[in-house]
């Protein structure tokens, strides 16, 4: 390919532009690549009438026929093969084109796929069909990678096209810069970090060590109690990171959970996006782990039919949706499990906590918190579960007030008293799920 093609300028050889975008592996099988359409020699034109320059081509252009090679495949060079999948393959583009001195220019386009797939096909598509000779970088696993490679200036390439054609299936705009940047892995943070340690090392200098190289090591090498940190830190830590740790030792359990924080925010926030409701229906469209061995099935089973002259299982399902779905109210009542210890009450209901996360369910406060009880009630609490509550006795040792207890339970708006320490002034709480 390379004696056909032409670099950006005489004295750049087509070599070192086929270098810079990355090796074209016949086996390889990717969902993300960086495709190149460089110019054509004259002399190859001129021998090869069926050869098309790039360009004499648009951005749009460019990407219409390099997302056709995509989606139709030919099989060889006469037919083609039906889509294997209805819509095509291709789940979004962005072509960059790259301007010479004499004014003609060439193109990258970094693609990304529903599947892994040989690119074998689709280059001989756009030779056949389309008369355009491309190379097919592998060096980019991931998408951002291609991207930033067309729109990130660097020190080689400081010019970039302000004007590039980006295309997706699903018709939403995307933001380039926000697809250039390397999402945070806790590996590859810690290993740039060690990186820039031995570089430092070799120069005589020191790097100051962060709080994100911290989470980064507590994660990547599962380092998720204090001791264990320290530890490692003493037998394997350079001197920055040791200085780091020494100085907010006593902070190192903080660090720590937002370490955790950190890990679950991508998963926690998918949740976050769901209803309450929504959450509950996903779940319980999974099937059951322990599937008709589960014992915790088993237990509900029994509850219900030993309790079937009081309740039954659809009137708490329902209580339950009504109050879960549009909040408590004089209509839609919060229900009560009343009933002698150890009969299963707590047992119907716990699996909320799993459900929900512990840490985003409010349990019943402490008898002893006259002042505060409801504070945490205000923290992204999703659920209210009040297991062993007793209102009388919470009333008369003043923890929840009738008053409070009858506008918690109705979903009516309240004041909840906060510590000054922790909050300006006390909060209005909106009704929730009880």
């Amino acid at each position: 390919m390379a004696e056909a093609l032409q670099g950006a300028d005489s004295a750049q050889p087509v070599a070192d532009l086929l270098e810079s975008v990355g090796v074209e592996l016949s086996d390889a099988r990717q969902h993300v690549y960086l495709v190149t359409f460089a110019r054509l020699l004259a002399a190859t034109l001129a021998a090869n009438p069926a050869r098309r320059d790039p360009s004499g081509f648009s951005r749009e252009q460019i990407g219409s026929c390099l997302q056709d090679a995509i989606d139709n495949p030919m099989a060889d060079a006469v037919g083609g093969r039906p889509r294997s999948n209805q819509g095509g393959i291709v789940v979004k583009y962005v072509v960059f084109r790259e301007t010479h001195q004499d004014g003609s220019y060439h193109f990258h386009i970094a693609v990304k796929l529903t599947s892994s797939q040989r690119f074998s096909a689709f280059k001989r598509t756009l030779l056949q069909r389309h008369g355009l000779v491309s190379n097919w970088s592998c060096s980019h696993s991931s998408f951002w990678s291609a991207v930033r490679y067309g729109f990130v200036p660097s020190e080689a390439k400081p010019v970039v096209d302000a004007q590039c054609f980006q295309w997706a299936a699903d018709g939403l705009a995307w933001d380039l810069f926000e697809a250039s940047q390397e999402p945070f892995r806790a590996d590859s943070w810690r290993q740039r970090r060690e990186k820039k340690d031995k570089q430092a090392e070799a120069e005589g200098k020191s790097i100051g060590f962060t709080k994100l190289d911290l989470l980064s090591l507590v994660l990547s090498k599962n380092l998720r109690t204090k001791r264990k940190l320290l530890t490692y830190a003493q037998n394997h830590g350079t001197v920055p990171m040791q200085s780091f740790l020494s100085k907010h030792q006593r902070r190192l359990p903080e660090f720590i959970e937002d370490a955790l924080e950190w890990e679950s925010a991508p998963a926690e926030s998918a949740v976050e996006e769901l209803t309450d409701w929504d959450l509950l229906c996903q779940a319980a469209d999974q099937p059951c782990p322990h599937g008709d061995q589960c014992v915790y099935k088993t237990a509900c089973d029994q509850i219900f039919e030993l309790n079937a002259a009081s309740f039954s299982w659809v009137s708490l399902a329902v209580a339950l949706r009504s109050v879960i779905v549009s909040g408590p109210s004089k209509t839609r009542r919060v229900p009560f499990l009343v009933g002698s210890t150890n009969s299963g009450k707590s047992t119907l209901l716990e699996s909320f906590d799993s459900l929900f996360g512990e840490v985003n369910v409010f349990h019943l406060p402490a008898l002893t918190d006259k002042r505060f009880a409801l504070r945490n009630w205000l923290r992204h609490k999703r659920f209210v579960f009040w297991d062993e509550f007793k209102p009388v006795q919470f009333a008369e040792a003043e923890c929840l007030p009738i008053p409070q207890f009858l506008k918690a339970f109705n979903g009516d708006l309240f004041e909840i008293q906060v510590p000054q320490n922790a909050h300006d002034g006390e909060v209005c709480s909106p009704p929730q799920s009880l």
